[in-house]
């Protein structure tokens, strides 16, 4: 890679360059091992689970350098656009107060 950046700038305010090259390669890949389960709601009442395990070899090209990421992701959708605190909205809810959307 190639960067042409700005080195300095002079009293008259003419701007000098310098190219700077870079070798982006790798001999080292990085390998990703990974297990991932997900639950997704089933309305806009319900909760999704999303869990995800994973084992990271060569971490960013280095070599050896291996770990594990562990991850869970419990997901509720917070649905204020019908009901938040006390306040409802009457579009949400039929004649007898039951929620329309379930």
């Amino acid at each position: 890679m190639v960067l042409n950046v700005p080195k300095y700038v002079d009293q008259n305010g003419n701007v000098t360059y310098e190219n700077i090259k870079t070798d982006l390669s790798t001999r080292n890949f990085e390998r990703n091992y990974g297990f991932y389960y997900s639950i997704d709601p089933e309305n806009n009442n319900s909760y999704g689970l999303k869990f995800k395990a994973e084992y990271r070899q060569n971490i960013s090209g280095i070599e050896n350098k291996n770990g594990i990421n562990l991850g869970i992701n419990y997901v509720k959708k917070l649905n204020t656009n019908c009901k938040f605190l006390w306040m409802k909205n009457p579009k949400c809810f039929d004649e007898n107060g039951k929620f329309k959307f379930e």
